[in-house]
């Protein structure tokens, strides 16, 4: 068994959730293990509903510009999901939502940097809940063989939506 190690200047967990609920029961055990959780605004909402402390990534970018589009498809994102910087995100916790709801290119976005740069990329509660149970009992490090199943995993998703995508009667209108 071969472990990765998440080293404390590494500790960040971005939450982009189609469900903020989908969060909640992970969120505090990464706070519990020195993690920071930075989310999309509406998770962060809910989580500070519930009293579980993050950070909205806009704040985290230190973006104070609006732009037409989420925050989570700024350059500084893919700065901090595939280099080796302070503000490095080493976890992405990234349920998109489903393609009759439209084309979520900020999520697939999302999950292919997070592949890139060699993160623990997470897209459904079931792995979420591996990957903590592995931080709680490894002392916050994954076993390599899950981080490669991940990444794998985060590429098909992200070619199954395109290819769903590109079978629908009006692509354009996903």
């Amino acid at each position: 068994m071969s472990l990765v190690e998440t080293s404390p200047s590494h500790r960040i967990a971005l939450f982009s959730l189609n469900e903020p609920s989908d969060g909640l029961e992970f969120a505090p055990r990464l706070l519990d293990l020195g993690w920071k959780i930075v989310a999309t605004q509406n998770v962060a909402l809910r989580f500070a509903e519930s009293g579980i402390q993050t950070e909205e990534v806009s704040r985290f970018l230190g973006i104070q510009e609006s732009y037409p589009f989420p925050p989570t498809l700024h350059p500084k994102i893919e700065l901090a999901l595939t280099t080796i910087t302070t503000t490095a995100i080493d976890l992405i916790f990234d349920i998109t939502y489903p393609l009759d709801k439209g084309n979520d290119v900020g999520g697939h976005t999302l999950l292919a940097l997070a592949a890139k740069g060699n993160r623990i990329v997470v897209s459904n509660q079931e792995d979420m809940d591996i990957v903590v149970k592995q931080l709680l009992h490894n002392e916050n490090e994954i076993e390599s063989e899950l981080r490669q199943r991940l990444i794998v995993q985060a590429y098909e998703k992200i070619s199954n939506h395109y290819q769903a995508l590109g079978h629908q009667k009006d692509p354009s209108q996903a």
